[in-house]
């Protein structure tokens, strides 16, 4: 494959893979919005020891957790857009920019998530 082959099948995947997390993301909100009604149980909630101690820590985790899903979707999605429109104007790239880039955009939401998972259980009671 040639160089600008394998740059328009990278840009793809990049665009793809940019997008997939803060879709997702805001996909699970509804779900999470209706187990904050619920008790703890199956496969699915912000499960943590403290979040499972109780209805109402359950409820205000499964509260909190679709609240932040939703922002750090959103703030995800516009980033990934504007970054992609960004990257798309670009003349010249290279493969190793492109992977460097993907990397950044995918792991922004999955870091932002693994800080919003620490403060959740953080602010929940004992």
């Amino acid at each position: 494959m040639d160089n600008q082959k394998q740059i328009k099948v990278m840009t793809g995947y990049a665009v793809l893979a940019g997008l997939i997390t803060p879709v997702m993301l805001l996909a699970s909100v509804p779900r999470l919005r209706r187990l904050t009604h619920g008790q703890p149980g199956g496969w699915s909630g912000f499960r943590t020891a403290r979040s499972t101690s109780s209805i109402e820590n359950w409820q205000l985790a499964q509260t909190l957790s679709a609240n932040h899903f939703m922002v750090i979707g959103m703030a995800s999605l516009v980033i990934a857009i504007l970054a992609y429109l960004v990257l798309l104007r670009r003349k010249n790239l290279t493969l190793t920019q492109l992977w460097w880039f993907t990397l950044i955009v995918t792991s922004l939401p999955i870091v932002a998530l693994i800080f919003s998972a620490i403060y959740i259980n953080s602010v929940l009671p004992h």
